[in-house]
């Protein structure tokens, strides 16, 4: 299942319709999983950038369909989607078709992205993080939003951690003061981010970020034995965008809506 370079007219001369499957955040579980997993982001980049790839590609459309994460990764295999953004693990790869090289091996070359989580928090939280080493009795308390999770090198800090069933709860913890910080996304490749929602709030990342996990696009095994060429040729075009930079550009600026309701909380 090594990628194999084709050209763009040999595999879309015709209208191709492709059924893309994306968590909805608000379907989000408690807890999740793995680590490995993807933590649910607000999903509108990761569709501005598909829809972006298919009008370069010309007769591509995605259609988009929402649903929790656990339904998409089961339609997936089941064959009633044909594709979904997804980290590695060996349980999707039993049911699900991953870049790879000529050794069989996942090919990073061909991933969407890596993205990082941060703490992140007011200036207050900053300057107190900085010092809890001098201060080793301090403990914190993280309002974690449903489908994300702390990474394994927080496990020696002192954390309380209040669930919240959307970031605009967590934040909102945060901008209370009902917590000292929430955890979010800080970096997608190489490119920092700073959500709206954050600097509305006078919050800011803690760098470095905690962990940083890869998403691929990928396909079922109905879709890629149907559309092999397909499949390939969607992973060598999103290899040549430059994700990382529109996608920072995107989720700056976006969020602005759920910003405005929170101004009033800010410091």
């Amino acid at each position: 299942m090594s990628v194999v370079f084709i050209s763009l007219t040999s595999a879309f001369a015709q209208q191709h319709s492709i059924r893309f499957c994306y968590a909805d955040p608000a379907k989000a579980p408690m807890f999740v999983g793995s680590a490995d997993e993807l933590p649910l982001y607000d999903p509108s980049p990761k569709l501005a950038i598909l829809n972006q790839l298919a009008q370069q590609l010309g007769n591509v459309r995605f259609q988009f369909i929402k649903q929790s994460r656990q339904r998409c990764l089961t339609a997936l295999a089941a064959g009633d989607v044909d594709a979904v953004l997804s980290a590695y693990s060996a349980i999707t790869a039993e049911s699900a078709i991953f870049p790879s090289d000529q050794q069989g091996q996942l090919d990073a070359r061909f991933a969407f992205a890596t993205f990082s989580q941060c703490l992140v928090g007011t200036r207050a939280f900053h300057t107190a993080w900085q010092s809890r080493e001098v201060f080793q009795t301090q403990a914190f308390n993280i309002a974690l939003a449903n489908g994300f999770y702390l990474a394994e090198t927080t496990k020696d800090e002192s954390f309380f951690v209040q669930h919240t069933f959307s970031e605009q709860q967590a934040w909102q913890q945060v901008a209370k003061r009902n917590a000292d910080a929430t955890v979010g996304l800080c970096k997608v490749g190489k490119q920092n981010v700073l959500p709206a929602s954050y600097k509305r709030l006078r919050m800011a990342p803690v760098y470095p970020p905690l962990n940083t996990v890869t998403g691929y696009l990928v396909f079922s095994k109905s879709y890629y034995q149907q559309a092999k060429s397909h499949a390939h040729l969607l992973w060598q075009h999103l290899a040549k965008l430059d994700i990382d930079t529109r996608y920072a550009e995107i989720i700056n600026q976006s969020q602005l809506a759920s910003s405005s309701s929170l101004a009033s909380l800010k410091d």
